[in-house]
């Protein structure tokens, strides 16, 4: 910790305040107090260091004119058109429209927000988290994991005793702080603001940008709606797009702008008002509001939804005619162009602020823990609080542009945009109600007044726009449950996290025990472990020391620590304490960080810490120092609380440790600093819960879908009975109706009807080839022509109706089943030969290989099933869809076909040809009629195969870049030898399994390992898969072994060679077989070598060859013993344990890329990397005995 002479003193006396005794603070942690715990920053100390600087003041003020007013300003292109979407009725209701547009105006933006709400900001922030963040510091209502036991204590919380004053607010604390379901509430209610607010980020730019668009049509008449829809879509990817340059670059411009939009559209506001109706100016008196609701009673209740700021009354007076479109009808001829491009460009700077407030949102829910991990960019090195969130970005856009072409006019999106602001109006007064009672100690009548004037407004307009739910409102509705979904998800399963490291971290006496073992190796540098807990060592150490017995010189624990408050100073970023005994060298570190902080400062994060290690070290000893030689009451109470250890040596000897540890840990330094991070795979622990999709009514697709897990081999024997009693029913009602109806239909035997047919029908007969299938219903269609659409059923028996429906069902269940399992087939061979991201692929059957299922893949075929069955309804529409899925696999088939008789069967180039000629053109003529149904459903599996091939394309294409990246890099033997040899590399006990996906050599990672952990295990293998494009491998052919010699490396590379039917997850452990096969070949290289000096017999000469033996001139019997020395040695390695090493390599576009490879690898792939399995679930590796090792490529 460092101790700085101006600190502030209050703290210290909170602390002595509530009577704390020194033996309760060296029980609980003090790191874990002080760590939550900043000075000088207060509930009420708003201003900031850089708020003397009035330039920068006047610069950002300039700047924010266009942020602030943008988005209110540009309203009235689209406020009537929300507010009348029936018309106007009486001429006075806009007068009355008018009036709620003013009293609103006065009410919410400015009472509310500006003289109350912005008294509430966090250090000048401001946001639904920020507002949770400041209700979090002065009472225990957060459910983050910084909110521990040990906070109770420190100042920040403001505990203060209760009086007459502070009653309520003490009263209204306990309930928040005693009620775990409140405590729920308030993040879930903070979660719905946030979500409404990147909801709000899409559809502002959405309305803004297509209302002034929308202005052209007045001016040409060659300008239609779909023309409209398209410019602004492209207005939108371009405003996107520039958002990476922040609002620093661009924000200069957003006042002019605006300045001048507000010039012009209160000249053109103040042109219509004398020239059509100065009368207008009524409207201030609410009167005409009360006439208004009289007038139209439920009708003016739903048009609350659309009130907004507006300036064109006046003319709309005049002219009721031009509601949907009364902003650009009111604008003068001379003034109609200029007004249009000053809108646009008001429009862009509105949708500015709205994604420019979304990503300051993402940024502050990251740093509480409530948002997935997302790349943070910081735009300007200017201004603190400017970022950029490219994911976000991106996601947004899309969103925009999918809403903009669906929606197409302002009318639906201003409904949905309604219920966005709406909504976030009334969670920040409720959290305002909390805010005044609590923190404020506001009187109780002004909140009540508070609640009862702003509170019933915000619930009328809230019913209102809620109204509009099913007309447009359900889009924000819908964000918000996506986007909250993903949040608590997220902060759920951290919370979960962080509560098992908590329970199971480790103490100092069991780190002390851990690094004194007799097999502990101490390597030269210093090493940074990084995990999320702040409260103990974490228990991801002891796997760490298990599997890998080395330790580096120096070690420090660093934890970061996101605080409920804007700011950290960097001078109080970092927190330290030592794990004795000091010989130790270990250290923990808490690196505190506010919710707007930058992670990446200009100084290197590891020189900041290591330069902050060594003050806390020398203060320590400074510390030490002054307590031992003097008893003065000002220095005792600056230590009260610290943990200081005593020492029996003299002043003498204090000061040499002292130098000796500061040259330790510059020593560590210049050696080198290894960031070790604490990565931990969570999962569900055995017996939980499985929370299935229950609310899709669909039940016979998602009962299909449910039984996969079980494998074919468990219902198959159900599929031949039902499926003969299918054919078997079929077939009688079929020779039913060709008794009963028309025996005649037995002439469609010559084919002489199918050229009639054509004859007759010409273009149609061509489309209807996409529904040939087999019939045996064509004699009672015979007689029944109007029944076409459901021949079947209508040509049944009544008497076996049901029977025949109940097999029909189970039949059509039989034949989804074959093309699921089909499905699942032919991803595991994707699989296999690196086409298809890695997905658990489940062996469903002992008896019969090949059977499988595919989790992922299940259930996402049954989400897609659901929606198809759904949103198409009825089989016309499938149909088409399934007959170009058919053809076009059937076409591709015969593609292969041709090349194959070509190559392989060597067939005769006559019937090559006669096959391409007969049955390609009967599949291209097929091909062309299925294709014509292209826009009545036929798009889908085209749609579906775009997306699958480039799902396949970016993991098959950055896969082999990876590959070929680690062939280039790859280690010679002499190379891995030369690391061996160092003079500070350690060998360990244990047998170590290198995994890689490399095959043809010694895999880059490697070197990256061993130069930060410069310990080996006693027995190394690298491992390698192969997937070979043939379907199975034997298993005694599984293995090929290859020795690196000298051989008292004991370091082997192995190939596991599988086929792509192959179970990788054989009942035996993959690391028996693999050891078991290693001394195998251990023992044959041994007599290979032995025969071949020995003996030239033909046979052994062919055994031998291609094998690489290495000569040795010691006799037959020190050869014996080499060959049992080895095998002991293995065995020995073997019963020490084994450790699994898997090689995760992080993949980025290198510099210089362009945008198509940084959009392919940085995105697309690591996209579907992180949310897709692991390389270890490949194999049975046991989580205990495993360490991924991460090395970054640049491809």
């Amino acid at each position: 910790m460092t101790i700085n002479e101006e600190e502030d003193f209050s703290a210290q006396k909170g602390l002595k305040g509530k009577k704390i005794s020194w033996q309760r603070l060296r029980r609980n942690d003090s790191l874990d107090i002080e760590s939550r715990s900043v000075g000088g920053h207060h509930a009420y100390a708003h201003a900031s260091k850089g708020c003397d600087d009035w330039s920068v003041i006047i610069q950002l003020a300039f700047q924010s004119i266009g942020i602030v007013y943008g988005d209110i300003g540009t309203s009235p292109l689209y406020v009537y058109s929300s507010t009348f979407t029936n018309g106007i009725k009486h001429n006075d209701d806009i007068l009355g429209v008018l009036s709620l547009i003013f009293y609103t105006i006065t009410l919410i933006p400015l009472i509310k927000y500006v003289f109350i709400v912005l008294q509430a900001n966090d250090n000048g922030d401001g946001g639904t988290f920020a507002l949770y963040s400041l209700i979090c510091r002065y009472a225990k209502v957060g459910l983050t994991p910084s909110e521990q036991a040990e906070d109770r204590d420190v100042s920040n919380f403001q505990l203060e005793l209760p009086s007459n004053k502070l009653k309520m607010a003490s009263k209204l604390k306990s309930k928040l702080e005693n009620s775990k379901s409140t405590k729920y509430f308030l993040l879930f209610a903070t979660m719905l603001g946030t979500s409404m607010v990147i909801g709000d980020g899409v559809l502002t730019p959405c309305i803004s940008v297509l209302s002034a668009v929308g202005g052209i049509k007045d001016a040409t008449s060659n300008m239609n709606q779909d023309m409209i829809v398209w410019i602004s879509v492209g207005i939108l990817i371009c405003l996107f797009m520039v958002q990476r340059f922040g609002t620093d670059k661009v924000g200069y411009s957003f006042a002019p702008i605006i300045c001048l939009w507000f010039a012009l559209i209160s000249g053109i506001g103040l042109y219509n008002f004398v020239k059509f109706d100065p009368s207008v100016v009524k409207a201030i008196n609410p009167k005409y509001i009360v006439d208004y609701f009289r007038r139209n009673n439920k009708d003016a209740w739903i048009s609350l939804g659309g009130i907004v700021l507006a300036i064109t009354a006046s003319f709309l007076r005049k002219h009721n005619d031009v509601v949907s479109d009364t902003f650009y009808k009111s604008i003068p001829k001379p003034l109609y162009w200029p007004m249009f491009v000053v809108a646009v460009c008001a429009a862009i700077i509105a949708s500015q602020a709205m994604i420019s407030g979304t990503f300051s949102i993402i940024q502050q829910s990251l740093s509480l823990g409530c948002f997935p991990r997302v790349k943070i960019v910081h735009t300007s090195t200017k201004y603190v609080g400017q970022v950029f969130v490219p994911e976000a970005n991106y996601l947004l856009m899309l969103a925009c542009v999918a809403v903009t072409i669906s929606f197409r006019t302002t009318t639906k999106i201003g409904n949905a945009y309604g219920i966005a602001v709406v909504f976030v109006m009334t969670l920040t007064s409720s959290f305002l109600v909390l805010i005044m009672v609590m923190i404020w100690k506001t009187n109780i009548f002004l909140v009540i007044t508070y609640i009862v004037v702003i509170g019933s407004v915000e619930f009328l307009y809230l019913s209102s726009v809620l109204y509009k739910f099913n007309q447009g409102g359900y889009l924000p509705l819908a964000f918000a449950g996506l986007l909250m979904a993903v949040m608590f998800v997220w902060n759920d399963v951290y919370r979960r996290k962080y509560y098992y490291e908590l329970d199971h971290k480790l103490s100092p006496e069991k780190v002390k025990e851990i690094t004194n073992e007799t097999n502990f190796h101490r390597l030269p540098g210093l090493a940074m472990f990084y995990s999320e807990l702040v409260q103990g060592i974490p228990p991801i150490f002891k796997h760490y020391a298990e599997n890998v017995p080395a330790l580096h010189s120096v070690l420090v624990f660093v934890s970061i620590k996101s605080l409920p408050i804007s700011k950290v100073p960097h001078e109080e970023r970092f927190l330290f304490r030592r794990i004795e005994p000091k010989n130790l060298f270990v250290f923990r570190c808490v690196a505190r960080y506010g919710y707007t902080d930058v992670r990446n400062e200009h100084e290197p994060f590891e020189t900041m810490l290591v330069d902050k290690l060594k003050e806390f070290v020398e203060n320590e000893f400074w510390l030490f120092h002054i307590k031992t030689n003097s008893n003065k009451d000002h220095d005792s109470e600056r230590l009260e609380g610290l943990d200081i250890v005593g020492d029996d040596d003299d002043e003498g000897d204090q000061h040499e440790k002292l130098d000796r540890e500061i040259e330790a840990i510059d020593k560590a330094w210049r050696a080198g600093v290894v960031h070790l991070m604490g990565e931990n795979e969570v999962v569900a622990c055995k017996g939980s819960g499985i929370d299935m999709i229950v609310w899709i009514s669909v039940g016979i697709l998602i009962c299909l879908f449910m039984v996969q897990r079980f494998g074919t081999d468990k219902v198959g024997y159900s599929f031949a009975p039902i499926i003969c009693l299918w054919f078997a029913l079929i077939s009688g009602i079929g020779l039913y109706n060709f008794v009963k109806f028309d025996p005649s239909v037995v002439k469609a035997i010559n084919p002489k009807y199918i050229v009639d047919y054509f004859r007759r029908n010409n273009k149609d007969a061509w489309i209807s080839l996409g529904g040939i299938v087999l019939a045996i219903t064509a004699s009672f269609l015979r007689k029944h022509n109007d029944v076409v659409s459901d021949t079947f059923y209508k040509s049944i028996p009544k008497p076996l109706y049901w029977p025949m429906f109940v097999v029909a069902v189970c039949a059509a269940i039989i034949a989804s089943q074959a093309m699921i399992s089909g499905t699942f087939s032919i991803i595991q061979q994707s699989l296999s030969l690196g086409c298809f991201p890695r997905v658990k692929i489940v062996h469903t059957s002992t008896k019969y290989v090949g059977q499988v299922f595919v989790p992922e893949a299940n259930y996402l075929l049954m989400l897609a099933c659901v929606a198809v069955t759904i949103s198409f309804r009825t089989t016309t529409k499938i149909g088409n869809a399934y007959g170009i899925a058919v053809v076009f696999v059937m076409t591709l088939t015969s593609s292969f076909l041709v090349l194959i008789m070509v190559m392989i069967w060597k067939t005769n180039i006559f019937l090559v040809i006669t096959y391409i000629v007969v049955i390609g053109s009967v599949e291209f003529l097929y091909l062309s009629s299925v294709l014509y149904k292209f826009n009545q459903g036929g798009y889908l599996p085209l749609a579906f195969a775009g997306l699958l091939m480039a799902v396949m394309f970016v993991w098959n294409d950055v896969y082999r870049r990876k590959y070929y990246y680690e062939l280039d890099h790859k280690l010679s033997p002499e190379k891995v030898k030369e690391i061996t040899n160092e003079t500070n590399f350690h060998r360990l006990p244990g047998l170590a399994m290198f995994y890689s996906e490399l095959v043809q050599g010694i895999p880059p990672i490697f070197k990256h390992y061993a130069e930060n952990v410069p310990a080996l295990h006693s027995v190394l293998v690298f491992v390698s898969i192969k997937s070979l494009p043939i379907s199975k491998v034997p298993h005694e052919e599984r293995f090929l072994f290859r020795r690196i010699e000298p051989k008292n490396l004991f370091v082997f590379r192995c190939v596991a060679r599988y086929g792509y039917t192959d179970v990788r997850n054989e009942h035996e452990p993959f690391e028996t077989m693999l050891v078991d096969k290693l001394k195998e070949f251990v023992e044959n290289e041994f007599w290979l070598f032995h025969i071949k000096t020995n003996s030239n017999k033909d046979h052994d000469s062919e055994r031998l060859e291609g094998l690489e033996i290495v000569g040795d001139d010691d006799d037959e019997g020190d050869q014996h013993e080499k060959l049992d020395r080895e095998i002991e040695a293995i065995d020995k390695a073997w019963r020490a344990g084994v450790v699994h090493l898997m090689g995760e390599n992080e993949v980025v576009a290198c510099k210089g890329s362009g945008i198509g490879k940084r959009v392919l690898i940085d995105y697309a792939y690591n996209f579907l990397k992180k949310n897709l399995r692991q390389t270890d679930k490949l194999f049975d590796v046991p989580h205990k005995r495993m360490l991924k090792v991460g090395m970054t490529y640049e491809l």
